[in-house]
């Protein structure tokens, strides 16, 4: 997931209810340039890698879907 916010994101959409509720859909693991919140309450065996970890809620507009990435944006 590719947050169009990026670097200034504002908020997860990975948490606790996204994390099982795609874990029921057969979701094997995340990668985002968004936040990731509620570490203690992720689906177990769900692996999460996240741009950040942040403690709000956002809203997520999805804009596409079908579509691969070539690149993940990581800062140090």
């Amino acid at each position: 997931m590719e947050d169009l916010d990026y670097p200034d994101t504002y908020g997860a959409w990975w948490g606790e209810v996204n994390s099982a509720i795609h874990r029921g859909f057969g979701l094997e693991g995340v990668i985002t340039s968004r936040q990731v919140r509620d570490l203690g309450e992720l689906v177990k065996g769900l692996p999460i890698y996240a741009g950040s970890v942040g403690i709000s809620h956002a809203f997520a507009h999805l804009v596409d879907i079908g579509h691969s990435r070539s690149k993940f944006l990581v800062s140090r």
